[in-house]
């Protein structure tokens, strides 16, 4: 068996399977905000307010696999960062959610925001085939 490309396949087949509705996954509405306006030579990490820059609000529909934390029967109880409540995401891998400021997951008109897991929690959660990435996943909590 060829196995150069299996990767890919796998990662294709699984997307067609989440796009599909396939295995109760759901679409969920990301919403983030961006700073248009901007100078050139403008550094994103300086909270300075910049005259003629305007904050746009953005959003686009997901497809995700949404997991409830339930403790009582999650198999995640010996990471100390999940607690009840919160939502586990898993996208398909080629999601981009990086460097969006403000981003918001509103899942069954409820407001998330993304939780800071740590690392031996993020290591064990995205899957790779062959280098691949077939699934993001995210660890989510109620917006207070």
């Amino acid at each position: 068996m060829n196995t150069r490309n299996i990767g890919r396949r796998f990662a294709r087949k699984f997307n067609r399977l989440l796009m599909g509705g396939g295995l109760n996954s759901c679409e969920i509405l990301l919403r983030w905000r961006v700073m248009t306006g901007l100078p050139v030579d403008h550094d994103p990490h300086l909270a300075v307010s910049v005259e003629g820059a305007v904050h746009e609000d953005k959003s686009e529909i997901a497809r995700c696999f949404v997991h409830y934390v339930n403790i009582h029967t999650t198999g995640y109880t010996r990471h100390t960062e999940i607690q009840s409540g919160d939502v586990i995401l898993d996208f398909p891998g080629d999601v981009s959610i990086d460097g969006r400021e403000g981003l918001e997951f509103v899942i069954g008109g409820k407001i998330y925001v993304q939780k800071n897991g740590g690392k031996e929690l993020a290591e064990s959660w995205d899957v790779r085939c062959n280098g691949v990435p077939v699934t993001r996943t995210v660890l989510a909590t109620l917006k207070t």
